[in-house]
Parts: C-alpha cells; structure tokens; sequence
C-alpha cells in the first residue's frame, strides 16, 4: 500500500502473498499515524509497520485495476480480482 498527499509518502507491503487463487481479507488501518497491514486476520509486513503523517482529509476516487505507475516503475498490473471492497474512516 502507497499513503501520499503529495508531501508525506509512505509504501509498506506484505510478506504473505495472496495470488494463489483463494479468497482473502485484506485489512490495512492507520492508528495515531501507525500503518499496519493484515491478511486474514494476521499482521504480516515487512517489517512492525510504517508511520504515516499523510493528511487524508481529502482522498482521490478509489481506482482498482489501473495504477498511475504502471509502465513507470516496473509496476505491473493486477491479476486477478478485487470484490466486496469496503472502505471506512
């Protein structure tokens, strides 16, 4: 996941991949600042997390599938599908 208001950016990742054909929950929350990513139920980073001080007061339109990087840094795009999104604040 990419956190960025244009003046504070902050990227964290998993370590447990998901493409292998199941269905998972992802979580991801940001407590006090504190980012942290789970899959199915268990926190699994890189590392303990990442800090974010990312005003998100404003957030742009949620876009799956398409990525304003692909083709830019090497990121490729989804395989796969993205259902029951939920996102709450």
């Amino acid at each position: 996941i990419e956190i960025d208001d244009g003046a504070n950016y902050t990227v964290e990742w998993s370590l447990t991949a998901v493409n292998d054909g199941l269905p998972h929950r992802i979580l991801i929350t940001r407590t006090s600042g504190h980012v942290a990513f789970f899959i199915d139920g268990v926190m699994t980073m890189h590392d303990a997390g990442a800090e974010s001080n990312a005003n998100l007061t404003v957030l742009a339109p949620l876009r799956i599938g398409t990525d304003v990087c692909e083709a830019v840094d090497n990121t490729k795009p989804l395989v796969g599908a993205v259902s029951d999104v939920c996102l709450t604040r």
